[in-house]
């Protein structure tokens, strides 16, 4: 039976990959910083807490992560441990830096003792292309130039993981993905925070939510199809570097938008004194849903590329793609029955 090691169960990512392989019949094992929150609230609602077989591991503790593997015996081994929220990462760069490097570096060491046939993924960014025209579209072979913390961290992870898999021949994947979104993120993201915000702002539950610069533009995709995509990669194809997107930028105006429309809002943009500032406001009601300044929240304030993911498609074949309209009338949907206590 295929066995399964999820490194980060509890986050976005984790949780929906372990959605995705239990329902395939792979026995699932996942690690989980301890903590005092809660972090199995989206184990939780996904109704697999019970079907996931778990493993306490903080990073820093090597030992612990070997005996793990030891035990475990995984065939797939999947990590999405560590920092990932952008804009924290300029004010703890040094955390940062030392979480997603130590832990890449104790997870392959680990990895090339104990497991060195299992097949291996590890979670990278497209924050290690840094500016680019949005109209760009940015492959394997694209220059890195991060401009965050974050970017040069994952960079760094990208590095180590090709230098593991060339000198000692580990089946090492390398998924450079680009933002992608559901239901289970965190609020910190804007597109939780904009599908959390509205849904409050309709129940006269909140004030407006405030947003940055609504021009910048990403390529935005589904967790869930990431996920899926991540499997058949390591089913199907060679180790490498793969780029995992959409192939289509989209602008924060446009995600805002788009969650307006599930909600039956009807947003009039309204620009103020200075262009910078704008506000969204309900045709119907007057309600003021949202205000954006451009000059708010400028730790990420420059252009993204879109993807270019003809290569991993090639080697698992054309897969269906979700549009952000959809991600977004899931992510409201989900908010509304959170929101109220009813599904």
């Amino acid at each position: 039976m295929t066995r399964a090691l999820i490194i980060g169960v509890t986050g976005q990512d984790g949780c929906l990959l372990a959605k995705n392989l239990l329902d395939r019949g792979i026995e699932v094992h996942g690690t989980f910083r301890r903590g005092s929150s809660d972090k199995f609230w989206r184990i939780n609602e996904l109704g697999i807490r019970e079907k996931i077989h778990f493993h306490n591991y903080n990073i820093g503790n090597e030992l612990a992560f070997s005996e793990i593997l030891k035990v475990v015996k995984p065939n797939l081994i999947f990590s999405f441990a560590g920092e990932s929220f952008t804009a924290l990462s300029f004010e703890e760069p040094k955390q940062f830096m030392t979480i997603n490097i130590e832990s890449t570096v104790e997870q392959l060491e680990a990895i090339r003792v104990h497991t060195p046939e299992a097949r291996v993924f590890f979670a990278g960014s497209s924050e290690i292309y840094g500016e680019n025209d949005s109209s760009t579209f940015l492959d394997e072979d694209s220059p890195s130039k991060p401009r965050t913390p974050y970017g040069v961290s994952k960079l760094t992870q990208l590095h180590l993981v090709r230098l593991y898999r060339e000198k000692y021949n580990l089946q090492v994947f390398y998924g450079i993905l680009f933002p992608h979104e559901s239901e289970f993120r965190s609020q910190e993201f804007v597109t939780r925070k904009i599908a959390h915000g509205l849904v409050l702002r309709k129940l006269s539950k909140s004030a407006p939510v405030q947003l940055g610069d609504v021009t910048m533009q990403r390529d935005w995709g589904s967790a869930a199809d990431y996920v899926s995509w991540m499997f058949m990669l390591l089913s199907v194809g060679q180790p490498g570097e793969y780029i995992f997107g959409t192939g289509k930028n989209s602008s924060v105006e446009d995600f805002l938008m788009y969650c307006a429309q599930s909600l039956e809002i009807d947003l009039l943009k309204i620009i103020g004194e200075s262009e910078s500032i704008v506000s969204y406001v309900d045709a119907n009601s007057g309600v003021v849903y949202a205000n954006a300044d451009a000059n708010r929240f400028s730790a990420n304030r420059f252009s993204y590329g879109a993807s270019n993911p003809s290569k991993l498609f090639k080697s698992i074949g054309a897969p269906p793609i979700l549009p952000l309209s959809q991600i977004a009338s899931a992510m409201i949907k989900v908010e509304q029955s959170r929101l109220t206590n009813h599904p």
